[in-house]
């Protein structure tokens, strides 16, 4: 930026002089004007603290009037005109006069006809010293210094009236006077010329100190500067200083901060190539430090987890952590970084430290935990188990139960640690899916045989069993107090019962079809069905025995199990509901058959009880489709179903 440095007055110098008429003296009128009222100031560029010089002139004109009375010449002398300059230039201004050029500014020249004219003094200390026709100028001061003498036309190189050194606030004055001298021989009119006068602002030096800000060795410093302010700002110099391990930022006209490795300025900051501006109104010693910000690199951690089923298949990377970390520093990473880090399923992973010297990307592989599955059995069934051993979380492990001789697997469940899940609870050989912790799981049986099967191990739930008579299967569950079939029996004519699978006193052989038209109650028949199973009549479901009265003990159930009697169904709550029927007697519904065909099928559940009502008729129990239940006699020819319970 500029400083406004110089205010301009451009002047001009008047003689009138009058001719004499007849006997009448000669009168001159001689006038001279050095100043003008008006001045121009230089354009300049805007600037934050500039400094400005006031130049003021109290009068545009410096004249006088002359009538010359003697071939020697007469003197006058002008009024002076009063001078003011105020700046606050730190150095303050010259001020100084000129001419416009070389070659006329020595004469005032006759305005009205441009041939007379008064030439320039060459020097006069007094009035007395000037010879005839001769101008000049007095100046309070002269280079400086007060002054009493008057001075030849100023020239193009400009005369110092004064110089100072420091600003003024108020304002130091001056005077400047015309003198001039002319005789009979000058034509009358108006003599002038023009000068300029002119206060300067003057230069304010300057030094710009660059310091490094570091103790540590600084390449490609710049040179300090020096010199002095005119029209131009000082411009830094175009070179950037280097540092090991450190990366310029720029300059700070004040010392800087600095926070872990990293200047900070709170003042002006500047580049390489950038401008100075310069104040003025003030000394000019600056110093730039250097800002330095510690050379960082970009450090990046990613990692990606093991997938479910813990086989060392990974999923794809994600970023966790960023960092812009000095070079020169260290840098470590942990998974206690990552906020609700499952530390039940996966392994702890780290970066170790180390020492950052460029960017870099670490990518972390997070394991699964490993826990302890145990395998426990119930004895009683269970002869052997496998698959226990140590897992990762989410791996499915493949699991297996033996059963012991007349015994069956029924159902794995889980014992301890975080639930989790199988691939079936049913089946012997399946699949564990290991939790998020150690976990014990258990085999259960049963006994593989109906036979085997009791009031007092009879299981609470519906379970498949076997007849080791034909290997046939049904269902059992404790119902209330008694272990029940929750199936319908289905052996099939032509099989010989033994005493020691069946509860016959001796060897019976079950009908091996039915009879068209059988009606006799005498008889045994049997007819089995697909569907429903056998229809039995009640001297078939007794094994022969058919008792006329009481209680039948005989019947062709498995060895241990025989036929509820009418007050075991009564005494059954959960039976004695068809509401409830389908859970857990799940009625089958299969009606009954008689003289050749079955009917009501799909409507009631019709089944013998042991208890005999007459010679002829036996209780039976009929499950209606009404809801109820009927306990009544009936002819024991009927083909109706059965189910057992354990003694």
């Amino acid at each position: 930026m500029r400083n406004k440095i110089k205010q301009k007055y451009f002047c001009r110098s008047k003689i009138n002089y009058i001719a004499p008429r007849s006997a009448v003296a000669l009168v001159g009128l001689f006038g001279l004007m050095l100043f003008p009222v008006s001045f121009a100031i230089d354009s300049t560029e805007a600037t934050v603290t500039p400094s400005t010089t006031t130049l003021t002139l109290a009068t545009s004109d410096l004249s006088a009037e002359i009538t010359p009375n003697s071939t020697e010449g007469t003197f006058v002398a002008s009024d002076p005109a009063a001078i003011s300059v105020v700046t606050n230039n730190y150095s303050g201004y010259t001020l100084g006069i000129s001419a416009s050029d070389n070659v006329n500014n020595t004469k005032l020249i006759n305005t009205n006809d441009n041939t007379a004219y008064l030439n320039s003094i060459s020097a006069a200390s007094s009035a007395e010293e000037f010879n005839a026709n001769n101008w000049g100028y007095l100046p309070s001061k002269l280079n400086g210094v007060a002054n009493s003498a008057y001075q030849p036309a100023p020239t193009t190189t400009a005369t110092t009236l004064d110089a100072t050194n420091v600003a003024n606030a108020e304002a130091n004055t001056y005077t400047i006077a015309l003198g001039a001298k002319a005789d009979y021989s000058l034509p009358s009119g108006t003599y002038e010329n023009s000068f300029t006068l002119t206060a300067v602002a003057n230069p304010v030096a300057y030094t710009i100190t660059y310091n490094k800000n570091t103790e540590d060795a600084v390449e490609n410093m710049p040179e300090n500067q020096s010199g002095s302010i005119e029209d131009a700002d000082i411009t830094i110099p175009d070179t950037t200083p280097t540092r090991t391990l450190y990366v310029f930022q720029g300059w700070c006209n004040v010392t800087p901060s600095t926070n872990n490795g990293t200047d900070s300025c709170s003042g002006t900051t500047y580049q390489p190539g950038d401008t100075i501006n310069m104040n003025k109104t003030t000394a000019n010693d600056t110093t730039l430090y250097a800002l330095w910000q510690i050379d960082t690199f970009t450090q990046t951690t990613e990692v990606r987890y093991e997938v479910a089923d813990a086989d060392g298949t990974y999923g794809s990377y994600t970023t966790v952590d960023t960092q812009e970390v000095p070079r020169g520093s260290t840098y470590s990473w942990s998974t206690s970084q990552i906020s609700g880090f499952d530390t039940a399923t996966y392994n702890s992973a780290s970066v170790t430290a180390y020492t950052v010297t460029e960017a870099h990307t670490n990518q972390v592989d997070i394991t699964r935990k490993s826990y302890a599955l145990t395998i426990d059995r119930n004895t009683s069934y269970i002869s052997s188990v496998s698959g226990a051993g140590t897992y990762k979380v989410g791996k499915v492990v493949s699991i297996s139960a033996t059963a012991s001789s007349g015994n069956k697997f029924t159902s794995w469940s889980q014992t301890a640690g975080t639930t989790s899940s199988f691939g079936s609870t049913t089946s012997a050989s399946t699949t564990f899916t290991m939790p998020a912790s150690a976990a014990t799981i258990y085999a259960d049986g049963f006994q593989k045989y109906i036979q085997n099967a009791t009031t007092a191990n009879c299981p609470s739930s519906r379970t498949l069993v076997y007849d080791s008579r034909d290997n046939k299967s049904y269902y059992i569950q404790k119902i209330d107090s008694l272990c029940w079939m929750t199936s319908d029996l289905n052996i099939a004519g032509g099989t010989t019962l033994t005493p020691a699978t069946s509860n016959v006193p001796s060897n019976y052989t079950l009908p091996a079809s039915s009879i068209a038209g059988f009606n006799d109650e005498t008889k045994a028949f049997v007819y089995n069905d697909s569907t429903y199973g056998g229809y039995y009549s009640w001297v078939a479901a007794t094994a022969g025995t058919n008792p006329s009265s009481g209680e039948s003990i005989y019947d062709i159930c498995p060895k241990g199990w025989k036929l509820p009697s009418k007050d075991n169904y009564r005494n059954a709550p959960n039976i004695g509901s068809r509401t409830i029927a389908t859970a857990p007697w799940y009625i089958a519904d299969g009606g009954y058959y008689y003289n050749g065909s079955a009917s009501d099928v799909g409507l009631h559940g019709l089944y013998w009880t042991s208890t005999a009502y007459s010679s002829s008729y036996v209780y039976h129990i009929s499950f209606e489709s009404n809801g109820g239940i009927a306990v009544a006699p009936l002819n024991r020819a009927y083909g109706f179903s059965v189910r057992c319970i354990a003694k």
